[in-house]
């Protein structure tokens, strides 16, 4: 099977809260990366639900994503991310290059999208 992910996905077990239209669910990650996560599961996940994330890092650091849900079994959900801030971005970007072991890989992958048309 081709690999298909364009990047890096970092493996990680922070808690998130995802608001679903006001219902926010509590979930951990499994791995992360710059365009999406995936988490334990919620029956609350439904496939292709928008959703924000939340990611609260401690020392007054958020990450807010906003992110839709595209895959949700028993085993766990994944979650795309469609738009974020510039400092969500960055905090992310850090977040992402510390927890996979290889800032230089990161920088790498900014200079080729990650999405095509």
């Amino acid at each position: 099977m081709t690999e298909k992910r364009k990047r890096t996905r970092a493996q990680a077990g922070f808690a998130i809260d995802v608001d679903l239209a006001g219902e926010v669910v509590t979930a951990l990650t499994m791995n992360v990366s710059l365009t999406g996560l995936s988490c334990t599961a919620s029956p609350r996940f439904q496939e292709g639900t928008p959703c924000r994330v939340t990611v609260n890092l401690g020392s007054g650091v958020t990450i807010i994503v906003q992110g839709k849900i595209m895959r949700a079994t028993p085993r766990g959900a994944a979650i795309t991310f469609t738009s974020m801030d510039e400092d969500s971005f960055r905090h992310l970007k850090n977040l992402v290059a510390l927890n996979a072991g290889n800032a230089d890989v990161i920088e790498r992958e900014l200079t080729t999208p990650a999405f095509s048309k």
